[in-house]
């Protein structure tokens, strides 16, 4: 807009020539108006008009100036106090000069608060020392200072803030020290899942391994026991003693499986089966267990459909819960099985479930239920809250295991008033499981003929295989490894007529191996 503005003493000859009209309008009568020059009339009226609509011209200015001051304001809140991140101004002693309205929504306090105080107030004091060596370090060095420390809200609740640091520098002195701060809660959240995530991998790969090695270590001492129980009479001296080493070594056999559920390595062999037939099956194992003092009651619905699972496994998960319920219930008390089938969709089905027909198994006690800040760590491994020498911490480990290995989930209820309630959900299997009737052999007993190609790599084991075998007739060769297996193969082409191997062995496993073999020996069953 082009600016038409009168001089200072343009302006100040246009008041006084008006004044002069005036004063000689008061003094005079009207009929004395006649008597005052034309032109002069004339010109100051001339000139008040150009002076109205100089002063209409600079209004129409300033309420121009005025809208985008409103303007430059509304965007500056906008850019400012309403920012995604909180904008602090220091002193170089830590004082809050300025603050937008998100520092202090972050903070939980009123704007007004924030002025004039240090800022080392909101933050938690395990962070303090923190904080003033970041500060130390940018007066130092003048160099901007990134890091995350916690902050403590008006309501003593804690969040994790992503500060930036860095100064305002004049003529080469430091004016004041300007704070960006954003909540990185739920970042900070993500990365410690991760953490967590990392370690328990890492926990269950040393598990599996641990759990790998000593199976084999077992597999040779109930070998050997076996072959010499083989030996004994009852009457023997030495025939309790082998049968007490023999029951140690699988209550070993047992925690090793634990071992490899917690780290979902556990070799299993799945099959068709019904859950309320199984769990049938297993009440009465359960009863003992839990004592004369806790009741079992059962409600199944019918027609839930089968799931695809190993038995031993249900077993193992139906004996752990059923154990813990017990020591939680002090006195008499009551554990309720139930199942039903329920159907998960798209936002309701659990992480890495697919929407579908699901069984759900729901086991319940009504004892001292499970602190609320011991759930959030309840599937950790070697977390117990039972005494010393009373535990392992791997059973609920081992469940969770077993549940993720067959695309299941697993969730908790639990209070100090209601108990503990855990669900366990298994997809639904199309196949309708068929009951099997095992069937003795009495034709078992008689001495075999053939040869066995058996391949395993601890030299132990391989040894307890080779005896068992070639005390039951059997001709053995034996490999220490894959390659060596693959060999032996192609040279005794005609003779194997079966291969027993490991399935976890250096330079390939047990499926790559027996593959290849099939390529070698093609009519091998």
């Amino acid at each position: 807009m082009k600016k038409n503005i009168l001089s200072t003493n343009e302006a100040t000859q246009l008041r006084e020539n008006a004044k002069e009209v005036l004063e000689l309008r008061k003094r005079a009568n009207p009929n004395d108006l006649s008597k005052l020059p034309l032109n002069n009339i004339l010109e100051t009226v001339h000139e008040l008009q150009v002076h109205q609509i100089e002063l209409e011209m600079q209004n129409e200015e300033l309420r121009a100036l005025h809208l985008e001051i409103e303007t430059a304001r509304t965007r500056y809140f906008e850019l400012y106090d309403l920012a995604p991140v909180g904008y602090c101004t220091l002193s170089d002693r830590g004082i809050i000069l300025e603050a937008n309205l998100t520092a202090a929504t972050l903070l939980g306090v009123n704007r007004g608060a924030l002025f004039q105080r240090p800022m080392s107030r909101y933050i938690w004091i395990e962070d303090q020392d923190l904080y003033f060596h970041q500060i130390k370090a940018l007066l130092q060095t003048k160099k901007q200072q990134t890091f995350q420390i916690r902050f403590k809200k008006s309501d003593e609740s804690l969040f994790y803030a992503h500060l930036v640091l860095s100064l305002d520098i004049h003529n080469g002195e430091v004016k004041q020290i300007k704070l960006t701060m954003s909540d990185c809660s739920e970042i900070k959240r993500l990365e410690e899942q991760l953490q967590q995530s990392q370690k328990m991998e890492l926990i269950g790969r040393l598990a599996g391994g641990v759990a790998h090695d000593f199976n084999n270590m077992l597999a040779v001492i109930l070998g050997n026991v076996e072959r010499s129980l083989s030996s004994l009479t009852v009457s023997d001296p030495t025939y309790q003693s082998m049968i007490e080493i023999q029951e140690a070594a699988e209550r070993s056999v047992l925690m090793t499986r634990q071992l490899l559920g917690f780290a979902r390595k556990q070799m299993i062999q799945p099959q068709i089966l019904n859950i309320n037939t199984q769990i049938e099956k297993t009440i009465s194992i359960l009863k003992r267990l839990v004592g004369e003092n806790i009741e079992i009651t059962t409600e199944f619905e019918e027609g839930l459909g089968s799931i695809q699972i190993d038995c031993s496994q249900l077993d193992q998960i139906l004996t752990n819960l059923c154990v813990n319920a017990r020591d939680a219930i002090v006195g008499q008390g009551k554990i309720h099985l139930s199942t039903q089938k329920k159907y998960l969709e798209d936002k309701s089905a659990f992480e890495g479930c697919i929407p579908g027909f699901y069984v759900c198994l729901s086991i319940k006690d009504n004892g001292s239920g499970i602190d609320p800040s011991v759930q959030k760590r309840l599937f950790e491994p070697f977390l117990t809250t039972k005494p010393i020498g009373k535990g392992t911490g791997l059973g609920l480990s081992m469940i969770y295991g077993i549940v993720r290995q067959n695309h299941g989930d697993i969730r908790l209820m639990s209070s100090s008033l209601l108990g503990t309630t855990f669900h366990l959900y298994f997809p639904c299997c199309e196949r309708v499981a068929v009951s099997v009737k095992e069937e003795v052999n009495s034709e078992s007993s008689k001495r075999r003929e053939g040869v066995i190609l058996v391949v395993e790599d601890e030299p132990a084991l391989l040894m307890v295989i080779q005896l068992m075998l070639e005390s039951s007739g059997y001709t053995v060769l034996t490999a220490t490894s894959p390659l060596e297996a693959i060999k032996i193969a192609q040279r005794d082409l005609l003779r194997i007529g079966l291969i027993v191997t490991d399935v976890q062995m250096p330079e390939m496993n047990g499926m790559e191996l027996s593959r290849q073999i099939k390529e070698i020996l093609p009519r091998m069953p």
